[in-house]
């Protein structure tokens, strides 16, 4: 574990662990994190498209503009996830093939940059999805499961 010390002229420093890990997802969540955790980032929205609309949208030579700061980019025949800077924004794009589905994860250390980013990308990608009919009743779930073997199952069989 590798563990970083930022300070703030009037806050407390943020410490932010970085685990190591194999797993891509985990490297993704960890450079978005320590950036808005070290840039002092408050402001944090997401929003979801399903539509091969957005996707091709996502995967366009016109996406990425010259002036944005690549972070984390990986690309294979079936997804795209890009962590960069744009302006004053820290955009997380993940676009996957399989779902026709584009989510982004815009922070800012301002609401209105980041509703204005979010705005953007509307435009670009079209209304997000809305998982949920208006009035309809709804449930999300999680499913978590976790198995430890037990030695002394051979010894008592």
């Amino acid at each position: 574990m590798k563990q970083t010390k930022t300070t703030h002229l009037k806050q407390p420093p943020i410490i932010v662990e970085n685990f190591h890990t194999d797993d891509l997802e985990d490297l993704f969540l960890n450079v978005f994190s320590t950036t808005v955790a070290t840039q002092h980032l408050r402001y944090i929205r997401k929003a979801d498209w399903r539509s091969d609309e957005a996707f091709e949208s996502a995967l366009s030579a016109r996406y990425p503009r010259p002036d944005d700061e690549v972070l984390a980019d990986m690309r294979d025949e079936c997804d795209l996830r890009l962590t960069f800077v744009r302006g004053r924004n820290l955009i997380q794009l993940f676009a996957c093939k399989k779902f026709h589905g584009v989510s982004i994860v815009v922070a800012g250390s301002d609401q209105e940059s980041v509703d204005a980013c979010i705005g953007e990308h509307q435009e670009l990608f079209g209304t997000p999805k809305d998982d949920v009919e208006s009035g309809q009743p709804s449930a999300k779930f999680g499913f978590w499961f976790s198995a430890v073997k037990d030695r002394n199952a051979k010894k008592n069989n």
